[in-house]
């Protein structure tokens, strides 16, 4: 009798673990189906691939680590740039959990890149790079959008239409990387949420340090001493 309680048990694992490989399988597929379609509506465009290796290229991790590091490293205290220091110290440190996070659940889930997916990408590292789940440029594209719009919503600078130019950038990277071939539809939605709560989290630690109003008014006050200073040097 326990012998039979036993394999009935075991069955019925079997059978659960049977279903839910079904299902996911259905998922798969009906990403698959989507992302070739919408690979292939773009191949019959005739556009290239030109503007999608350029936008690969804008969301590249290096370039963006380097830009928030030397920004970090440039800004002088003399100027009294704490605020934006902050800034640029949170934009790295966000740019690198994002990498972190990238590195660590692509071999996890090891899912396999589309298999009409040509070319190879741009400093692409293969242990990491040769999944496809999730998209990195989808999570990296997104956080800085998002965290470059809280706060410069927070400080009170930068301007509506430049925080609507990063969202729209980063929805033509998300898409590129279904056009391009690269990701399936699901690893970019899912790209997109991580990258959301990334820059939540990230937009929640920071704390600027210094008033920008009084930063703004020095620096003003700078390029007027400048000025003043050329036009004599001319007189």
């Amino acid at each position: 009798e326990n012998q039979f309680n036993g394999c009935g048990c075991g069955s019925g694992r079997e059978r659960m673990v049977r279903k839910r490989a079904t299902r996911r399988s259905a998922a798969g597929g009906i990403d698959g189906w989507l992302s070739e379609n919408v690979y292939n509506w773009y191949q019959g465009t005739g556009l290239g691939r030109a503007p999608l290796m350029l936008l690969e290229f804008s969301g590249h991790g290096v370039p963006w680590l380097l830009f928030s590091a030397c920004t970090f490293a440039f800004l002088q205290e003399s100027l009294n740039d704490k605020v934006y220091r902050s800034v640029a110290l949170h934009l790295l440190c966000g740019l690198v959990t994002d990498l972190l996070f990238i590195a660590v659940v692509k071999p996890l889930v090891r899912r396999q890149r589309p298999k009409y997916d040509s070319g190879k990408q741009l400093g692409s590292v293969h242990s990491i790079d040769q999944f496809s789940f999730p998209s990195g440029h989808a999570t990296r594209c997104v956080f800085v959008a998002i965290f470059s719009t809280i706060v410069s919503d927070r400080l009170g600078v930068g301007s509506q239409a430049l925080s609507a130019g990063l969202l729209i950038w980063a929805c033509a990277v998300c898409v590129s990387r279904v056009f391009l071939g690269r990701h399936y539809v699901g690893d970019v939605l899912a790209g997109i949420m991580i990258g959301c709560l990334n820059a939540g989290i990230i937009a929640l630690a920071f704390q600027p340090t210094a008033r920008v109003d009084t930063l703004r008014s020095e620096m003003l006050a700078l390029v007027a001493d400048l000025t003043s200073r050329v036009a004599g040097n001319k007189a």
